[in-house]
């Protein structure tokens, strides 16, 4: 399930490419640098380039710094031994460090300046303009980097080649080479002096992060679905920065992939928990969000393999078991839906949603006294929870009880006045009792919270087609199809209303395209029979 995108992949691969068909000219070692800078210098000569001294000197600059550091060293050591300790704790040195591998080089050029393009250089080991020194096995970071420490007297050296790296494929780099090469922040950056040396990014890190955390949870109470979308998505620039930031860290990708789902670009979602996965394929809250996006997609497979991921992994996690009763019943099987969620009110008895989608459950299978009895239950454990207020009403009115039906929609508007759903709810349950008025002021409002909502526009146009206004119907059933061409039911309900103004020709066209995208569904082969028989087409009329 771990995809990465085709595109970012033959980028790579060809960034990649790149890089080994141009080292394959010479004798070469590598650095990589995040952003590009007027030289390749050494961090000391950077303290000093924009010296004019006519007779400026960098040995002797680097000869104090030795003579001082000296002073705290009880053992003698040689000078470069000194300066490699010293750059490794942090010290400015004329050292300037390179590595014998291209990809750790990549990994440099890639790690930080998330807006900006890097760069990888070339230079060639043998020059008379600078030596090539490797540092003694005393250092396990060094090793790790396969670091070679280039020695120019005047604290800059002339790559032979610059390759440079965009700074759109650097998150798609280090995603590349943490999976396949095992080079990470964790992996280059792996002892102490390595954490403190990146103390500075990592505290840039944690800042993005929260600030993600606070975005997502401001959009999580927000009150209108635009307020929404401006915190969800500001949440996503955070994210993707601390991501830009520190490629491993697993909770920015769980998070930015919640608030992907949020906005509805389910796509994006999954690919972040995927890498959330592959960083850490034991933390049950990935398995748990991707399983959950999969549900939201109507994937219900993938959904439940998931979920069941999750509760290897951590099986008294009542959310996990109720998110997985969601998807048995998204695809009908009410029956294991409604033992996860026995199981997931075990664990947690007080929870008002896992009641709630117990009662949907129930309601599903047309056990509609237990399903009220469910959302009782959510009512008593919260008054105000408008979700309840509605499912019951949805109850009611499969039991044909359509007063106690309209008071719960009525309820549930109150406390959530802009929910589309509800007054679509409460439409449906005004056509039920004949109220087509009532019924097409309800539908109006929940187009205007959602235009683009295909079941909408297809209930107000039965709505019309009830009360004999062919016409309007037949405008909402064309704009629940363009929304939704692949819908048999609103084939069939277009029909239904050409027939009703007596245009046969029509019915029977939109009844043979429901057909063929629902085979098996008698309805539709009953009412094109009824347009063949008022056609006079008897023989047609009776076959189907």
């Amino acid at each position: 399930m771990n995809t990465p995108n085709p595109s970012d992949l033959d980028e790579v691969l060809a960034k990649i490419s790149e890089i080994t068909r141009e080292s394959a000219t010479g004798d070469y070692i590598y650095r990589g640098e995040p952003k590009h800078y007027d030289k390749v210098f050494s961090n000391l000569y950077r303290d000093y380039h924009d010296i004019e001294a006519e007779h400026f000197d960098i040995a002797v600059v680097q000869a104090e710094i030795l003579k001082e550091a000296r002073e705290y060293i009880p053992d003698e050591m040689d000078d470069f031994k000194l300066l490699v300790t010293l750059q490794h704790f942090g010290a400015k040195t004329n050292l300037i460090d390179f590595t014998t591998d291209y990809l750790v080089a990549l990994f440099f050029a890639c790690n930080g300046e998330p807006g900006k393009p890097g760069r990888v250089i070339l230079l060639q080991r043998q020059s008379e303009a600078y030596t090539l020194e490797k540092p003694s096995g005393t250092i396990q970071r060094a090793d790790i980097q396969k670091i070679i420490f280039v020695r120019a007297p005047q604290g800059f050296v002339t790559p032979d080649k610059v390759l440079s790296i965009p700074a759109s494929l650097k998150s798609a780099l280090l995603d590349y080479l943490r999976k396949h090469h095992d080079i990470s922040t964790k992996t280059i950056y792996n002892d102490l002096q390595g954490f403190i040396k990146n103390q500075r990014l990592h505290k840039s890190t944690y800042t993005e992060f929260y600030r993600g955390v606070t975005c997502q949870e401001r959009g999580d109470s927000a009150k209108t679905q635009v307020e929404k979308q401006q915190w969800y998505n500001a949440a996503i620039e955070y994210y993707t920065e601390t991501i830009a930031l520190n490629p491993d860290l697993t909770e920015a990708y769980n998070n930015r992939g919640n608030a992907y789902r949020d906005i509805g670009d389910f796509e994006a979602a999954i690919q972040d928990y995927n890498t959330a996965i592959a960083l850490n394929p034991e933390d049950a809250s990935a398995y748990n969000n991707r399983g959950n996006a999969y549900r939201d997609i109507g994937d219900f497979e993938a959904a439940i393999q998931d979920f069941d991921k999750a509760i290897d992994l951590d099986p008294e996690n009542a959310g996990v078991y109720s998110a997985r009763g969601v998807a048995y019943a998204g695809r009908s099987d009410f029956e294991a839906a409604i033992q996860d969620f026995n199981k997931a009110i075990d664990l947690d008895p007080e929870n008002v949603g896992i009641y709630n989608n117990r009662g949907i459950a129930y309601t599903g299978r047309s056990d509609f006294e237990a399903a009220i009895q469910d959302f009782n239950k959510a009512i008593d454990l919260d008054p105000e929870n408008a979700g309840a207020y509605n499912n019951r009403g949805v109850a009611y009115r499969h039991k044909g009880d359509f007063e106690a039906a309209i008071q719960d929609f009525n309820k549930a508007i109150d406390l959530d006045p802009e929910n589309a759903g509800v007054y679509n709810n409460r439409g449906v349950a005004y056509r039920d009792i004949g109220d087509f008025e009532a019924a097409i002021q309800d539908f109006n409002k929940a187009i205007d919270l959602d235009p683009e909502n295909v079941g909408i526009y297809s209930a107000r146009g039965v709505a019309y087609a009830e009360r004999s206004d062919f016409e309007a119907a037949i405008q909402d059933f064309n704009k629940s199809i363009d929304l939704d061409p692949e819908n048999a039911g609103i084939y069939n309900n277009r029909g239904i209303a050409y027939a009703g103004r007596s245009d046969f020709e029509a019915a029977i066209q939109d009844f043979d395209k429901a057909i063929d995208l629902d085979p098996e569904n008698a309805g539709v082969y009953n009412n094109r029979g009824v347009a063949y028989r008022h056609k006079g087409d008897f023989e047609a009329a009776i076959q189907d």
